[in-house]
């Protein structure tokens, strides 16, 4: 239902508080005004009083009434009358309709100084008479009526009322306009949404916002949401299609193992297939390991087991296990490490990955009697690693590809690997918030630089 929509909500309480306080607010200016008004009309009656008196101080009645000009009894063009009442003898002055109208004999016991009103079943209006008595008794007594008051009231309570209805009709628009600019964020996710549940795809993208209100920022907040989201479902995708195209190879060389076994029933033939399928098996264990560590990495989802290790230590084991491997080419590994700290804090095994494979290509790819040089230092707020050799090089072409999976260059196609060890090496150190950089040339060699942080981790001296 359209009363249903928060925005029209919105809209008809933002209309019923402005026409509750313009109601206020007239009111109050109405009685500041009515107020205003009568404080004048008791001014100008004490002003009245105050010159009969004087006048009658000094002549009596005969001299009051002398000086009453009864054909205009008006101050400042507002009728009036003056009643004078001495013993029994009573002097009422001013316009005759109202000395039928009203019942003057009301008038009889007022006390000096004493606003007393007047009321007509004839008149919509009152009278105001203020009274004065003199020394010798005689009462004085002069009255205005609250007509103009009563006639301003209701010319104004016409004019709100004439007011009131386009205020109501603006403060509609004005609230819902506002009510929808307020919420449209918020509908627009909601738009959006219902077009990913009815269409089933994430193409549609949820519209960002640049103002800094409560609502942007849950739209914005729900916007990264979907944003992961479809990235986790995107790597889901992708790892499926890796893991078919990766798990094919391998499954194909067990059928076939299994095959030549169940037709031989030699055991050494037996031994040996049974051995190579188990061979295999690790290949795809391998292979599932490192799609899964990836595609975690890359959705912000790998899990890191930290713990403070020596890093110099780490790093010369794997330079120890890799110079076996490098002799059979008579290449040199050399650790110059120039950083005074040995204590690090992060995932040990998996930057042990790190690198053995940065070591592995390194020696894969150097030509025979080269150097593979790794230097440790501090530069800024990192540790840097640097593996460089002076091997095949990467192309310009190529370089900016080498970190995607199953991505082989055409010079390393010939080496055997699965296209993984780079992919996994950037997965590693960005999950440690790190960076990896690159630079080669070909037949010049590479070098491969990793920056793990140091300014957000536990590190220790070594004493």
């Amino acid at each position: 239902m359209f009363l249903n929509r928060v925005n029209v909500r919105i809209a008809l309480t933002f209309t019923l508080f402005s026409t509750i306080v313009s109601s206020i607010i007239f009111s109050a200016l109405s009685l500041l005004i009515v107020g205003f008004l009568k404080s004048e009309d008791i001014q100008q009656m004490r002003y009245q009083l105050e010159v009969l008196a004087s006048k009658y101080d000094k002549g009596g009645i005969n001299r009051v009434i002398e000086d009453i000009d009864i054909s205009n009894m008006q101050y400042e063009g507002k009728p009036y009358f003056i009643r004078i009442r001495k013993g029994p003898s009573v002097f009422d002055m001013g316009p005759t309709y109202w000395k039928h109208a009203f019942n003057y004999n009301d008038l009889e016991d007022n006390i000096s100084g004493e606003i007393e009103i007047l009321s007509s079943p004839q008149f919509s209006f009152n009278l105001n008479v203020l009274t004065y008595i003199t020394d010798d008794n005689t009462v004085l007594q002069t009255g205005i009526s609250d007509q103009y008051r009563s006639q301003f009231i209701r010319i104004l309570n016409k004019i709100f009322f004439i007011l009131l209805i386009p205020l109501v009709i603006l403060s509609m628009i004005f609230g819902l306009w506002y009510s929808q600019k307020t919420l449209k964020p918020v509908i627009d996710l909601t738009s959006t949404i219902k077009g990913i549940i009815k269409t089933g795809t994430m193409e549609k993208k949820i519209q960002k916002y640049s103002s800094s209100n409560e609502l942007s920022e849950l739209v914005d907040l729900f916007s990264k949401l979907f944003e992961k989201n479809e990235n986790l479902i995107k790597g889901m995708k992708e790892t499926l299609d890796n893991v078919s195209h990766d798990l094919r190879t391998p499954l194909t060389r067990i059928r076939g193992i299994s095959e030549v076994a169940i037709t031989n029933d030699d055991p050494e033939v037996l031994r040996d297939a049974l051995s190579d399928s188990i061979e295999e098996i690790d290949s795809i264990i391998k292979i599932l390991n490192a799609l899964l560590d990836i595609t975690a990495s890359e959705n912000g989802v790998l899990k890191l087991d930290k713990t403070e290790f020596n890093i110099k230590e780490m790093l010369e084991k794997s330079l120890d296990l890799y110079s076996f491997i490098a002799e059979d080419k008579m290449i040199k590994i050399r650790l110059i490490y120039a950083y005074n700290n040995y204590i690090y804090y992060g995932d040990e095994i998996k930057l042990r990955q790190v690198v053995a494979n940065l070591l592995d290509n390194a020696v894969k790819y150097s030509d025979n009697g080269s150097i593979i040089e790794v230097n440790v230092f501090e530069n800024m707020d990192y540790l840097v690693i640097e593996v460089k050799d002076n091997g095949i090089g990467i192309s310009d072409d190529e370089i900016n590809n080498i970190w995607d999976r199953l991505f082989r260059s055409t010079r390393s196609r010939n080496e055997p690997g699965l296209g993984l060890g780079l992919s996994m090496v950037k997965a590693i150190v960005v999950a440690h918030n790190g960076m990896v950089e690159v630079e080669s040339k070909l037949q010049e060699g590479s070098l491969f630089r990793i920056k793990l942080p140091l300014q957000k981790i536990n590190i220790k001296e070594i004493n």
